[in-house]
């Protein structure tokens, strides 16, 4: 039976700006399939294109794309967002490609035949971004001797609709009787259905191009024959949108229960993961979140689920992660997001509820950060140094200059790196800790992060830029973390300035005085009015009102709402001076019609003339031709008749004469006399018979001729009347060639006349000009530019609008927050300090700079800090940042502390009092000193 291969394909959407190149390699792979396929026909169902006027590069690309199966026939219907233009991009490609037959409105045919099959293509396209009539007319089902095949852009609904997409009903369907249907607009794929004798099919987009297009996405690839398709489903995208909803529940069952929703046939996957939280994914109490281990735990139960479900491209995919279920605490959703930091795109959703039911007192897992040991390559004065540490407390002794603040600024480079350009060696850690032997500065770490170990190696460079670090895992697998991200910052959550100002105390003191910073100052704020830490308001109001500047400045003169407002006003100004220049060429369009019309008659009366010339001549030139050789002929018979007459004459007056002198000699008188008389009878019957031969000669020649005439004389007079002719033919053209030199038609033949004047009619009939034509499209191209100007602006000032909103709530919490500041700080920072302290104080507060201030118990004024001794100075900043360690964390993340000589400011009292502190501290502490004695008050600690 006779058939044809046939692929489908629609909803390409070649030139979207944000898939713009995953869209392109999907389509370059269909194009690939025709080719090794050897498809006959492919079928594009509208929107080839993103929009109607792409740019002239995609078109090109297109175009190579479609020589390249030039074997294929290529049949496409313009959709909603590529419509037919006139002019435009389709008819572009309908020149430049021979395989490439174009929809450009009403419903029409294409028939082709393919070996032994003859396939009729049925289609019609947009010519506009809306159609409110159905484009799906009825065909004439009668001619069963082919293969039918149907392509249209549209909504297929019930028996009528109003959908301004060309509304197409089943019935239409049913009646046309297609052996394969190809739609297009519909992104999702439908199973191949089928409505009486027709079979039809969405083939969907190829590529996803948001998470409102999940799923995989291809094209259909068959075999149609009369009565018959068999078209199955082809993957064709880049990467995939994946939804993925994770229910967290301490009270589920162990398991993963997957939902598919349905269209037609068609699984689109959002797939639902139960997750047991004291199971799969560790326990969580009150006041902790999910981070760490359990952000770990999630990470993994989705990776392996995108694996088993997804193939071994998951990593390629795009993934919307919904988190639900009942939690205690916040969800810690970066850190999962790091966890997946192979994938190719991850956002997360947290739609959790708090969990207001009683949980079980059990202590949660804790994340911990400790350092396990490090080894430095080459680092300022240390080579092939390696030093362990504790979980808990560690205090390391070791000589001046022995390299305690080496060490420090080793693990804080590793940790940190140095992005600092500055030629004073104190600013600038790269070139005061460069090795003496100029050798490269290199080592490693190793670290814990809850249950999982960690191996961070680094060489360091001159500049960051050449920086190379590697990050492994207890499996020896490499990590990756995002380029953006230093390793602290990825692990322990912190910036580095907050590192400097939280966990780390350097040698240099004057992290014990002046202002704390903006964004810890907003963090002990945040806990101070019972906000999430993590509390960005001044930031967020910052960044508001970065971002209204952006759109429109506060003296109103830039911004991209000023720019599109200046974009519209040039648009409209530029679209009524092209209607004005319109107008003037419609104003002029009378003149120049009457010229046209002079133009043509001249030209016409021109045409004529030289017709008339030409059959003149031709005429003339046979003429002489013929009467040439008659003139010479009869001229020739002429002087031989003359010449016997001549002859004739002699002959007879020498008879006469013989005559005479014989009978003269020889007879008598009497029969002399008979014998002239009979002589003289025949010489008059003679001469009257050569006068009618000489009457007749005259009348055959003229009277000029009748002297002595040669043939010379005869070609001579030809030639002269010949060239009196040519003279007056020559006048004649001269005459015409200068009217044709003032229309500018010099030289032309009267074949290229003729089209001169077929054009000029044509002028005349269309009442239009190519100016006129030009004018119509630039001014057709600058009304879609002002419309989607005009859409841009309402989308700004719609933006705008949400930023003041935005702004307005963010000034309350910034209020709220100042307000805030002169709150009693939490009550952990002034146990801690009581406890170094040995003295009962009531409250710390945060003055107007950012400064501290505490207050003695029964006393009611502040003191500033820096009116404070040393030592009591140093512990109310150390409390400051134990206590931020612990809230920042939020009982989820346990920050180490690295601490250089800070208690040699105290006396032996606080000494003892700071040290317990330090020690019964859930965390892991790292203090150096230079002073044996502060050991003695350890037992243990580490000497070097």
């Amino acid at each position: 039976m006779n058939s044809i291969k046939v692929l489908h394909t629609g909803d390409v959407h070649l030139g979207y700006d944000c898939e713009k190149d995953d869209i392109e390699k999907s389509f370059a792979r269909i194009i690939s399939i025709c080719e090794d396929e050897n498809v006959d026909v492919m079928l594009i169902a509208g929107d080839l294109f993103d929009n109607a006027r792409p740019d002239d590069e995609l078109v090109n690309w297109v175009i190579d794309r479609f020589r390249q199966i030039n074997r294929t026939m290529i049949m496409i219907s313009p959709g909603n967002h590529d419509y037919y233009i006139r002019g435009g991009c389709y008819d572009r490609i309908n020149t430049a490609c021979e395989n490439v037959f174009i929809f450009d409105g009403e419903m029409d045919y294409y028939e082709i035949s393919i070996g032994n099959a003859v396939a009729r293509i049925y289609g019609a396209g947009f010519t506009d971004s809306i159609c409110m009539n159905s484009l799906m007319k009825q065909r004439n089902i009668n001619d069963d001797d082919t293969i039918n095949l149907g392509i249209f852009h549209g909504t297929v609904e019930g028996q009528q609709s109003k959908n301004p997409y060309n509304p197409i009903s089943l019935k239409q369907i049913e009646d046309n009787e297609f052996d394969y249907l190809a739609l297009g607009h519909i992104h999702k794929q439908t199973e191949v259905l089928h409505r009486g004798y027709s079979t039809y099919a969405y083939c969907g987009c190829p590529q996803g191009m948001s998470f409102g297009m999940k799923g995989t996405k291809g094209i259909y690839l068959g075999i149609v024959g009369q009565g018959y398709a068999n078209m199955k489903f082809v993957e064709v995208c880049e990467r995939r949108y994946e939804e993925i909803r994770i229910k967290l529940d301490a009270k589920s069952q162990i398991g993963n229960v997957v939902e598919s929703q349905h269209f037609g046939n068609v699984k689109e996957s959002r797939f639902f993961i139960n997750a047991n939280l004291g199971q799969d994914i560790g326990s969580v109490n009150e006041n902790q979140s999910l981070t760490g281990v359990n952000a770990v735990k999630i990470a993994s139960a989705i990776e392996r689920f995108a694996i088993e479900n997804l193939g071994e491209k998951y990593r390629d995919n795009l993934y919307r992660i919904i988190l639900t279920g009942k939690v205690s605490g916040r969800i810690n959703t970066n850190a999962i997001k790091r966890e997946l930091s192979e994938l190719y795109y991850v956002e997360i959703e947290d739609n959790c509820i708090e969990n207001t039911e009683e949980v079980s007192e059990e202590k949660g897992i804790i994340n911990r950060f400790a350092i396990r040991c490090i080894h430095i390559g080459n680092f300022g004065g240390l080579k092939n140094f390696n030093m362990e540490f504790q979980s808990g407390f560690n205090i390391i002794y070791g000589k001046n200059e022995f390299g305690k603040s080496t060490i420090m600024a080793f693990i804080k480079m590793l940790l940190y790196g140095c992005n600092s350009k500055s030629k004073d060696i104190s600013q600038n850690l790269r070139r005061k800790y460069q090795p003496f032997d100029g050798s490269q500065m290199c080592g490693n770490m190793r670290f814990v992060v809850g249950d999982s170990e960690y191996l961070l190696e680094k060489e360091f460079g001159k500049t960051p830029a050449f920086d190379v670090r590697h990050i492994y895992n207890e499996a020896g697998r490499e990590i990756e973390v995002p380029k953006e991200y230093e390793v602290g910052e990825y692990f322990l959550g912190l910036k580095v300035y907050e590192f400097e100002k939280i966990i780390f105390a350097g040698s240099d003191r004057d992290y014990l005085k002046g202002e704390i910073g903006n964004d810890i100052f907003e963090r002990i704020t945040n806990m101070a009015a019972g906000f999430d830490e993590d509390d960005n308001s001044v930031d967020d109001l910052e960044q508001i009102e970065k971002e209204m500047e952006k759109l429109k400045s506060k003296r109103g003169t830039s911004g991209e709402i000023i720019d599109v407002a200046k974009k519209i006003d040039d648009i409209s100004e530029e679209i009524e001076r092209l209607k004005e220049e319109g107008d003037n060429l419609r104003n002029q369009r009378t003149e120049e019609n009457s010229m046209l019309v002079r133009e043509r008659d001249i030209l016409e009366g021109v045409i004529e003339d030289l017709e008339n010339i030409d059959e003149e001549r031709k005429r003339d030139k046979e003429c002489r031709t013929k009467n040439s050789g008659r003139n010479i002929e009869s001229n020739v018979r002429f002087k031989k008749a003359r010449n016997q007459y001549y002859l004739s004459i002699a002959a007879i007056i020498m008879l006469g004469i013989g005559g005479v002198y014989g009978v003269n000699n020889f007879m008598d008188k009497g029969f002399f006399k008979g014998y002239l008389l009979a002589i003289g009878v025949f010489m008059i019957f003679f001469v009257l018979k050569l006068s009618i031969s000489r009457q007749k000669m005259k009348d055959n020649m003229p009277q000029n001729k009748w002297k002595d005439t040669d043939e010379k004389d005869i070609e001579d007079d030809i030639y002269e009347d010949g060239r009196y002719k040519d003279d007056r033919y020559e006048r004649e053209y001269d005459r015409i060639n200068a009217v044709l030199d003032k229309l500018g038609y010099n030289g032309y033949s009267i074949r290229e006349l003729k089209g001169e004047l077929r054009e000029i009619n044509r002028r005349l009939e269309t009442g239009t000009s190519s100016a006129q034509d030009k004018i119509s499209a630039r001014i057709e191209k600058y009304e879609d530019m002002l419309k989607a100007a005009g859409s841009r602006k309402v989308k700004l000032n719609n933006e705008y609008k949400r930023l003041t909103d935005e702004r307005e709530e963010a000034l309350k919490r910034t209020r709220k927050l100042k307000d805030a500041a002169s709150m009693p700080l939490n009550g952990r920072m002034v146990e801690l300090m009581n406890a170094m302290c040995g003295k009962e104080y009531d409250s710390i507060i945060i003055g107007e700079k950012g400064g501290l201030k505490v207050r003695e118990s029964g006393e009611t004024n502040y003191h500033e800090c820096k009116y404070l001794s040393n030592a009591t100075s140093m512990q109310v900043y150390l409390a400051l940042r134990l206590s931020l360690c612990e809230a920042i964390g939020n009982g989820e993340v346990k920050l180490p502390i690295l601490l250089d000589d800070i208690l040699d400011v105290c006396d032996d009292e606080r000494i003892d009092r700071t040290v317990e502190v330090l020690r019964d501290l859930d965390t892991q502490v790292i203090m150096f000193t230079c002073h044996r004695w502060i050991t003695k008050k350890v037992n243990g600690g580490i000497y070097v």
